[in-house]
């Protein structure tokens, strides 16, 4: 695709560039002259233009090259650039191919307790899950101190890949009370909700969770499952789910993919 210049009486450098994958000529401007540094320039632009629709899910940009000769700005400040919205999950690299529009975050408000079920239907989407693994195991040291065991109880440990819309979103590692779980041992849990299954089959019913969010990175067997590079930054989630006697029912391990979610709190 071919880019074409033009200097304004603002003293900005124009862009503008018929690529393929992009519905229509996206503009892109900086002014040198700006106590803006360039590099926020772009971030802001590039990001105003996916909040916009102009850069839709899956379109690909500019290379960093193009952007370099044709704005006449460095390859390191073009670099910077892509790297903040690369790292914000607005963006994603194809090694060899080029750069392109992420897909659209899932929003998770904070306010109230829902589960993975509820929000992706809400938005719309279709949720999935795919159960990597059901063991029924003593509890680990951490485990135990968790849920307040004294020695010896065992939990049901579950693993399942959280989808929407077929889409990899989120790596769960659940732990539930085997003495009052265990008739979800043999349940099929493909597709279906766990509080779901926890309200049918014993009679438990999830009122309240304390839910605790980090920033992390994915280890080489958790970047294979989530489809993403090694080290590929995610929300790393502890959740502590009580029942409506408010005894401790659930703990919840979780990795979210940063490029596909986000959370939302309101204060009041």
């Amino acid at each position: 695709a071919q880019g074409y210049v033009w200097i304004s009486r603002h003293h900005c450098i124009g862009l503008s560039f018929p690529e393929k994958g992009v519905n229509k000529a996206i503009n892109i401007r900086v002014e040198k002259e700006n106590v803006i540094p360039i590099y926020h320039q772009l971030v802001q632009q590039i990001r105003q233009g996916i909040e916009n629709g102009d850069f839709k899910p899956g379109d690909m940009l500019p290379s960093e090259k193009q952007l370099c000769e044709t704005l006449s700005v460095s390859r390191m400040t073009v670099k910077q650039a892509m790297d903040v919205l690369a790292n914000e999950g607005a963006i994603f690299r194809k090694k060899g191919i080029g750069t392109f529009v992420s897909e659209t975050k899932i929003d998770q408000t904070l306010s109230h307790l829902t589960n993975f079920t509820l929000d992706m239907t809400s938005k719309g989407m279709i949720p999935g899950s795919r159960t990597l693994m059901v063991e029924v195991c003593e509890a680990s040291k951490e485990i135990r101190e968790i849920f307040g065991f004294t020695g010896g109880e065992k939990v049901l440990y579950i693993q399942r890949l959280r989808l929407a819309n077929d889409l990899p979103m989120a790596l769960e590692h659940v732990y539930l009370p085997y003495d009052r779980c265990a008739a979800v041992e043999h349940y099929d849990l493909t597709n279906r909700s766990l509080y779901e299954a926890l309200a049918e089959l014993c009679g438990i019913r999830m009122v309240r969770a304390l839910q605790y969010i980090e920033l992390g990175s994915c280890t080489l067997e958790e970047s294979r499952i989530l489809g993403v590079s090694a080290g590929f930054p995610v929300f790393s989630l502890q959740r502590k789910t009580y029942d409506e006697h408010d005894t401790l029912t659930e703990y919840t391990e979780s990795k979210y993919r940063s490029d596909r979610y986000k959370f939302t709190i309101e204060m009041t």
